[in-house]
């Protein structure tokens, strides 16, 4: 009786080694963006990640330029950290006359745009 429970106790032994080494090979390899989705959409409304704000470095100086390159990277930042701040970045652009892209915006708007982007 008891070798046919220490035979079922090594089969599952086995079985579980393989299994968790199965788990870590597949946590050294990088997830996508499509694979990322797909396990969100699998777990449900009920995991949420803790997102940190996103903090610009402060070395810049406070009279430099801000570029469109400057803002799209911030967006990009921004969207990254959270998903479901895409309408408020939206709603912030559109506040300067209705634009719709960052090419919309005027240039003298750009440095007032990147500090309420920030502030979103």
């Amino acid at each position: 009786m008891l070798e046919v429970e220490i035979k079922a106790l090594k089969e599952e032994l086995i079985t579980l080694r393989s299994a968790v080494s199965e788990l870590t090979s597949a946590l050294l390899q990088p997830v996508t963006v499509a694979q990322h989705d797909a396990i969100a959409e699998c777990v449900g409304k009920e995991a949420h990640v803790k997102v940190e704000p996103v903090d610009i470095p402060s070395d810049k100086a406070k009279d430099e330029v801000v570029t469109r390159e400057m803002l799209q990277e911030l967006c990009t930042t921004i969207m990254r950290a959270d998903r479901s701040k895409k309408d408020a970045i939206k709603d912030v652009i559109a506040g300067y006359n209705g634009a719709t892209n960052l090419r919309m915006v005027d240039d003298a708007d750009l440095a007032d745009l990147f500090a309420k982007l920030k502030a979103v």
